[in-house]
């Protein structure tokens, strides 16, 4: 090989490994764009469910089931006022 086909290889070589570097960052911002949403969207999914449980709890006091100590009665308890 002589001398202008190693620096036309060399030429190249170099933007080809810049592109690479390119798509390389290109995928790793998506990869971390995906992670945050991800996290973002079971967090509220997480608060959602949270809502969900205190409602029917609620829902379920006023039925006359007590939630005594994290446990739901089967039958109905009328506590004294």
């Amino acid at each position: 090989m002589s001398g202008t086909d190693l620096e036309r290889l060399n030429i190249i070589l170099a933007a080809r490994d810049r592109e690479f570097t390119k798509a390389l960052d290109r995928n790793v911002r998506r990869i971390e764009r995906f992670s945050r949403k991800s996290q973002k969207q079971l967090s509220h999914v997480s608060r959602k469910f949270d809502a969900m449980g205190f409602a029917i709890a609620g829902w379920l006091c006023v039925k006359g089931y007590c939630c005594c100590e994290g446990k739901i009665l089967s039958e109905p308890v009328r506590h004294s006022v």
